[in-house]
């Protein structure tokens, strides 16, 4: 009986010495693969090869002529959580940026409708003015509505993990054919996430875009009410 209870002991023991030995060392071990791939990302040149390299998967997959696609310049940097990286303001950004473009001519159109019906009235074969007027301002005020809600969203984003590390951003120019095969020269920019493996947000960088990323930068700093600078 007691050499049965030693056993039991025993077997206890160990088990409680494996448990002990796996808590202390896997901990080690992953904080040791993390800080290997921090140190290895210290070194500038790995940095921008490993970027670069994911890059051009990313890109060439988009590309007519694959084959044409030349790097032009990779530069790398960290990258922080804020309103730049936040998915949802970035949607209301780009589309506070389209419908803000239509606001001027929607408001003349409301202008314009109701000049027409104040000098010609809408009786008679005029009668349409007044359905104009009242479909101009109908879509005007959607508009304004619409873009009421985008800016309420950026107003009102989640601020809870801005200034936290989330990878790294690759601003990237490299030459390729286009659909027609002309060069052309492209100005991009990746967030990419901490060990390289993927993407998270890509910014065209190209100023004839509609929403590159300075524009975007732009309407997010004008609706949250802070200073930009008028020549971007």
């Amino acid at each position: 009986m007691k050499k049965y209870v030693l056993h039991v002991v025993l077997i206890i023991s160990l088990i409680l010495n494996v448990v002990l030995l796996y808590k202390i060392i896997v901990p080690q071990v992953n904080d040791n693969l993390a800080d290997k791939a921090t140190n290895e990302f210290e070194d500038r040149e790995y940095r921008i090869a490993t970027a670069q390299n994911l890059i051009k998967n990313i890109i060439c997959k988009d590309l007519y002529f694959p084959e044409s696609y030349a790097p032009v310049s990779t530069s790398v940097d960290s990258v922080f959580h804020g309103p730049l990286t936040d998915a949802e303001c970035l949607k209301a950004a780009s589309e506070l940026i389209k419908f803000k473009a239509q606001l001027p001519g929607a408001e003349d159109s409301y202008k314009e409708a109701v000049h027409t019906l104040k000098i010609f009235g809408s009786s008679g074969v005029f009668w349409r003015h007044a359905e104009e007027k009242k479909n101009a301002e109908e879509r005007l005020n959607s508009l304004k509505s619409k873009i009421a809600k985008r800016e309420d969203i950026i107003r009102q984003r989640d601020t809870s993990n801005d200034g936290k590390f989330i990878g790294w951003q690759v601003a990237h120019r490299y030459r390729a054919q286009t659909k027609g095969g002309d060069p052309s020269i492209s100005d991009v920019l990746y967030i990419l996430n901490p060990d390289m493996t993927s993407w998270m947000f890509r910014y065209s960088l190209d100023k004839t875009d509609s929403d590159n990323l300075n524009k975007l930068n732009k309407v997010i700093r004008q609706t949250l009410g802070m200073d930009y600078d008028e020549d971007e």
